[in-house]
């Protein structure tokens, strides 16, 4: 009711409507419409400190909503580079749903400067999980433009091995060691999967 209602109101109207939708956000976290309020009121006044808090404290307790990733998108296109901004995104990046918005996202979070091993890890655990060839390829794309100067076993190693139990490890590991024949410490990681 209350998007309804923003959505057909005026700027008096809203300027009247932001301390109530405000209050609600402050009170139902869980709501399914939680996203949808905050963006609305966002649109309405960006930046606003207690909509920054309330969304980092949301983004924090829903890493793996589809909706994250609006209103980290909103927060991030608006100009806010906080640390929470870039510690959310990497713990949420390899918990979100496959969507269209993935690389967008990373593109983003790139910008933020992440520690390499850490941001192309949490991609790399992403892609295990996800079932799409063309997502997985499109990932291991983007991991392989900016492994730079590392081998790819030395830089995400660690991150290969945590997924190897998800359905798209299989089809991810052959599309990186079809990029990376001579890494054979990654060849040996496949070979561990497939002995196990």
């Amino acid at each position: 009711l209350f998007q309804m209602v923003w959505d057909d109101a005026d700027e008096r109207e809203r300027d009247a409507l932001y301390p109530r939708g405000e209050a609600w956000l402050e009170r139902f976290f869980e709501s399914g419409s939680w996203n949808w309020i905050w963006q609305r009121l966002w649109a309405h006044r960006p930046k606003g400190r207690a909509l920054v808090e309330l969304g980092y404290l949301w983004l924090y307790d829903n890493l793996g909503h589809p909706g994250w990733g609006r209103v980290w998108q909103c927060m991030f296109d608006s100009g806010l580079r906080e640390p929470d901004l870039l510690r959310s995104a990497l713990e949420a990046l390899p918990r979100q749903p496959e969507s269209p918005a993935d690389l967008p996202i990373w593109q983003k979070v790139e910008t933020l400067q992440p520690p390499k091993a850490e941001f192309l890890g949490a991609i790399v655990r992403k892609l295990a999980q996800v079932r799409s060839p063309h997502k997985i390829e499109q990932g291991v794309d983007f991991i392989s433009s900016r492994v730079g100067d590392f081998s790819l076993s030395e830089l995400l190693g660690p991150a290969i091995t945590d997924s190897m139990a998800h359905p798209g490890w299989p089809h991810f590991m052959q599309l990186l060691t079809k990029r990376c024949r001579t890494d054979l410490r990654l060849l040996e990681l496949g070979l561990d999967w497939l002995a196990g």
